[in-house]
């Protein structure tokens, strides 16, 4: 009978060393977003050609590594529809360094939707990049590009199957701008 408590307790207490190991480990680990399922963002209003920031800075929060000399619209980039929600717009932007190599992004996104035939036609969407963390939240570590869900508001929606035009510009914190274009089917 002694020997079966002494065995239990052992295992009692191997289980729960294991236990706080486990949940020691899991704190330590950095906890990964996935760029493609984060929450899309709403149109802002117009705000002329000044890229506005969606969410401040704060001062604690490192601000994010800037690595890029050029922006494209990935082909990558689609349109989702879901039966419970209006239809996401999944912009993809690749970014380049000076050698061709996949670069990080930091600064103020603009993205801009022309969809002729829709009403309105014309939608802006302004993301933050601006520190680390706003900047990881939007990176697809597995393509190396960044995720811009946007969720347009139109009292009529494109046709279906046409074309629309995807704007992406970055303001940078030195005052320049990186631009790029691509087209999505609706």
């Amino acid at each position: 009978m002694a020997s079966a408590n002494r065995t239990s307790r052992l295992a009692f207490a191997a289980v729960a060393s294991l236990g706080i190991v486990v949940a020691g480990l899991s704190g330590c680990a950095s906890r990964r977003t996935d760029a493609a399922s984060a929450a899309p963002t709403k149109p802002s209003p117009e705000a002329g050609g000044v890229v506005a920031s969606t969410e401040p800075a704060l001062p604690t929060e490192p601000p994010a590594g800037h690595t890029a000399s050029t922006i494209a619209v990935s082909d990558l980039s689609r349109v989702e529809r879901d039966l419970r929600r209006r239809a996401l717009i999944e912009v993809r932007v690749d970014a380049r360094d000076a050698s061709g190599a996949p670069a990080r992004l930091g600064g103020a996104m603009r993205i801009v939707v022309q969809a002729p035939g829709a009403v309105p036609e014309s939608q802006t969407f302004d993301l933050a990049l601006r520190t680390q963390r706003q900047s990881d939240e939007r990176y697809d570590p597995i393509l190396l590009q960044y995720v811009m869900r946007i969720e347009p508001v139109w009292s009529t929606e494109p046709a279906r199957g046409s074309t629309i035009e995807v704007r992406a510009s970055l303001a940078l914190a030195s005052g320049s701008t990186l631009e790029a274009v691509g087209n999505i089917e609706w």
